[in-house]
């Protein structure tokens, strides 16, 4: 809608297909640079031509869905900025809230082509996601998190119940921590090599040399929480097989429920390390990897200083730096929201070269801009 109308102009369709946890770009056929860069679509339709008082509107099927401006009026309510919407909005609104957006100063591109959103927590408890009984000693679990915060392991345990039996047998103890939307994966010390890459625990112990008869259990404070197989049964329910939760299994079980996982043939491997679990990833946690920074350099007699644009999602920067512009090696590592650092271990009369990467937990960016200078010669 343009200056103050309150009928829609044309619309621009979109197409392509967007994957949960992404998003869709769109920018104008002569916008900057950077923009085109994280677009997805770059045109000069009326739909990329607004300014500051023109109102845009999302819509589905023909109606609207989601508003950015104020049907009516003129004002100018978003002239010469950059609004991100606030991670806690996790709905679309028809009628437009300021509050829901963080405004930038203008031609800040650093958000565009990833956004964070708080998702609930999919679970409230680890659960099994995966399970391998292969060929030889191909065995292996996997426990997934999606709890929304770190869980220390310390309390849990897994143990199995061997061809038929009800008594448990022999705990193995889980150290370490998981994080939110990540698996521990635990495989026999006999196992494939692609199993034992992806591993957390390579061991021997009895709940890693299983057979397809035999019932395996994951234990906090010694209670049963989730189990695979059926107790004083030594029917093979599980065997040459690969296992996967389903994705809308949110919750550990004391009964299994062979609807709850999808089987694979016998060695299957290619699920083993990561899960996905229906109705959010974990509290907020970025699906995608963050931009690449701008970097940019400085001199002095004794040090070089690189500088570069703070991207959203971070983690982390590093800093690479060479002294014939093909060879590079890590200098530096600064936490998010750092945005320089000063190499005081230049000499004179040699030009380096430096570039920044950007990382979170979904993933590093791709590499800045090559920046370079030399010490200033002292007069």
């Amino acid at each position: 809608m343009v200056n103050g109308s309150t009928t829609w102009g044309s619309a621009s369709t979109l197409s392509g297909t967007l994957t949960d946890g992404d998003v869709f770009v769109a920018v104008n056929t002569s916008a900057d640079a950077t923009m085109q860069a994280q677009a997805n679509l770059v045109t000069g339709a009326t739909a990329l031509n607004f300014n500051g008082n023109d109102v845009v509107g999302l819509f589905k099927s023909g109606t609207l869905i989601d508003i950015i401006g104020t049907p009516g009026s003129s004002a100018n309510f978003a002239q010469n900025v950059t609004l991100v919407r606030n991670s806690d909005i996790t709905g679309p609104n028809a009628t437009y809230d300021p509050a829901e957006w963080t405004s930038y100063a203008s031609n800040t591109f650093d958000y565009l082509g990833a956004h964070e959103m708080d998702l609930p927590a999919a679970a409230t408890e680890l659960l099994f996601s995966e399970y391998i009984e292969g060929s030889s000693f191909n065995k292996g679990w996997e426990i997934a998190n999606f709890t929304g915060v770190s869980v220390d392991l310390t309390p849990y345990t897994v143990a199995t119940l061997v061809n038929g039996s009800t008594t448990w047998g022999t705990a193995t103890n889980l150290l370490g921590t998981v994080a939110s939307g990540d698996v521990f994966v635990a495989v026999n010390n006999s196992a494939d090599a692609t199993m034992q890459a992806e591993a957390d625990l390579v061991s021997g112990a009895t709940p890693l040399n299983f057979n397809g008869n035999d019932v395996v259990g994951l234990f906090k404070d010694g209670t049963l929480i989730d189990i695979i197989g059926f107790p004083g049964s030594s029917s093979n329910f599980a065997q040459n097989v690969t296992l996967v939760r389903n994705a809308d299994v949110t919750s550990p079980t004391t009964t299994y429920d062979a609807g709850q996982w999808t089987s694979y043939a016998s060695n299957t491997f290619d699920y083993l390390g990561s899960h996905t679990m229906d109705a959010g990833s974990g509290g907020g946690s970025n699906p995608t990897a963050p931009n690449a920074p701008t970097a940019a350099i400085s001199a002095s007699q004794t040090a070089l200083q690189v500088s570069w644009t703070n991207v959203a999602n971070e983690d982390s920067y590093a800093v690479y730096r060479s002294t014939n512009g093909a060879n590079y090696s890590l200098v530096s590592s600064t936490a998010a929201d750092v945005t320089s650092y000063t190499d005081a271990s230049v000499n004179q009369g040699t030009t380096y070269f430096y570039y920044v990467t950007a990382t979170n937990t979904a993933g590093t960016s791709a590499a800045s801009n090559t920046v370079s200078a030399a010490p200033i010669a002292p007069p």
